[in-house]
Order: C-alpha cells, then sequence, then structure tokens
C-alpha cells in the first residue's frame, strides 16, 4: 500500500473515530453533552429521538469496538513487521559491509585488518 493511501486511510479512520466518539457522547442516556449543545446552538425535538439516540450510540460504540480490534489485529502486527524488516536488512547490510571491507584489507595486505575494519566501518573514515 502506497504512502497517499495509507494516510488517507489513517485520516479517514480518525475521523470515523472523531464522529464514532460523537455519536458515543450525543446518544449517551444521560443528556450532559445534548444539554450542553442546547445552550450553544438550537437543538431539534424529533418524534422518537430517544430510539435515535439509542441507534447513534450503538452505532458509535460498534465502531470505537471494531476500530480498537483493526489496530490490534492488523495495523500494529504490521508495524512489527516492517520493524523486523528493517532490522534484519539493517543486520544485514552491516554484516556485508564488514565482509566487504575484510576483503578490502585482504587484497590490500595489511597486518591488523580487524582494527582497521572497526575503523573503516564508519562512512566518512572510509572515503579519506
Amino acid at each position: 500500500m502506497n504512502i497517499l493511501r495509507r494516510r488517507a486511510l489513517d485520516i479517514s479512520l480518525g475521523i470515523v473515530l472523531a464522529l464514532s466518539f460523537a455519536a458515543i457522547l450525543l446518544g449517551q442516556e444521560n443528556p450532559f453533552v445534548r444539554i450542553a449543545l442546547c445552550g450553544v446552538a438550537p437543538c431539534p425535538k424529533f418524534a422518537h429521538s430517544h430510539a435515535w439516540e439509542k441507534i447513534a450510540y450503538d452505532v458509535g460504540i460498534a465502531s470505537v469496538v471494531s476500530l480498537f480490534f483493526y489496530a490490534l489485529i492488523v495495523r500494529i502486527p504490521e508495524h512489527q513487521r516492517k520493524r523486523r524488516l528493517k532490522r534484519s536488512f539493517s543486520k544485514h547490510y552491516e554484516a556485508f559491509k564488514r565482509n566487504c571491507i575484510m576483503v578490502m584489507l585482504g587484497v590490500a595486505d595489511l597486518t591488523s585488518p580487524r582494527k582497521k575494519q572497526e575503523e573503516l566501518m564508519d562512512e566518512n573514515k572510509f572515503y579519506d
């Protein structure tokens, strides 16, 4: 998945999470948020509003729980897998670099290749 798609997915999941929390707070049986909002803006009265509040609350809870399990089952393992791959590639690259330096020092016929190898592992000293 490319970076733009991942960012778009992250943004949309964040929006869904924010809307879910808003639905939970607005649909809660204790109307403290609705009362606070009605003081700021006019609140319409609907027939059967209690049923709609309950639906909003249930959908909000279901969305938050779904996003939580998505993070646990998909996102966190994916992130850990990427970190393991990066760490593995880094270790393989370092071993390859050490082996190349040892071959170069062996060809140059230096007497203390171990000490020189550690010194040449630094990229700046390698080019000097």
